[in-house]
C-alpha cells in the first residue's frame, strides 16, 4: 500500500481550519454587524468567502489522499504458469469488482484464485508486450518459472503485468 500519511495529515490540518472557522461562523458574522452600515456586506462576504475557500481546499485535499490511496502496488510474484489466456479485445479478465481491461491472462500456481495480464494493444507497448507474451507461451510450454511485477490495487486479486522474466 503507498505511504499516504502526507496527504492524510493534509487533510487533517485543512479539516481543523475549516472546522474552526464553521464554529466560528456565527460569532465573525455577528462581529461583522458591529462595523459601520456600509462596511456589513463586504465584511460578510469575506468570512463566508474563507470558510469556502476552506471548505474547498480541504475538498481538493481529500480528493489527493483518495488518488493516493487508489495508487496500486508495484508487486512480485513466482511461480508456474497454471493459465494462459489470450483474447479478443474488450473481453477482458475478473470479475466487475476486479476486472482487467487485458487481452493476455496468467494464472500462477504460487498465487491461486490470482489472474494477472496485460494489454495486446496496437501502441507504443506493443512490442513489450508481444515479447512478454512469447516469454509467457515459453514458459507454460516447457513448465518453466516465470517471475511477474505487475500493479495491484489493494483489497484486488488481479493485477496488471508490467515485466516478465524467465528463471532458470
Amino acid at each position: 500500500m503507498p505511504d499516504c500519511s502526507r496527504f492524510q495529515q493534509i487533510v487533517n490540518d485543512r479539516r481543523a481550519v475549516a472546522d474552526t472557522l464553521h464554529a466560528n461562523l456565527n460569532q465573525d458574522l455577528a462581529d461583522c454587524a458591529e462595523l459601520p452600515p456600509q462596511q456589513v456586506a463586504q465584511c460578510r462576504a469575506q468570512v463566508r468567502a474563507r470558510l469556502a475557500a476552506a471548505e474547498a481546499a480541504l475538498n481538493t485535499a481529500e480528493a489527493d489522499l483518495q488518488r493516493c490511496l487508489a495508487t496500486p502496488d508495484l508487486l512480485e510474484a513466482q511461480g508456474r504458469i497454471t493459465f494462459l489466456r489470450v483474447h479478443d479485445l474488450g473481453t477482458g479478465f475478473g470479475p466487475p469488482n476486479d476486472f482487467l481491461d487485458v487481452e493476455a491472462v496468467i494464472q500462477l500456481d504460487s498465487q491461486p484464485g490470482k489472474g494477472f495480464g496485460f494489454q495486446l494493444r496496437n501502441d507504443q507497448n506493443q512490442p513489450a508486450r508481444e515479447g512478454m507474451l512469447q516469454l509467457l507461451r515459453d514458459a507454460f510450454a516447457g513448465n518453466a518459472p516465470v517471475t511477474i511485477d505487475f500493479l495491484r490495487s489493494t483489497g484486488k486479486n488481479n493485477g496488471t503485468i508490467i515485466r516478465v522474466a524467465l528463471i532458470k
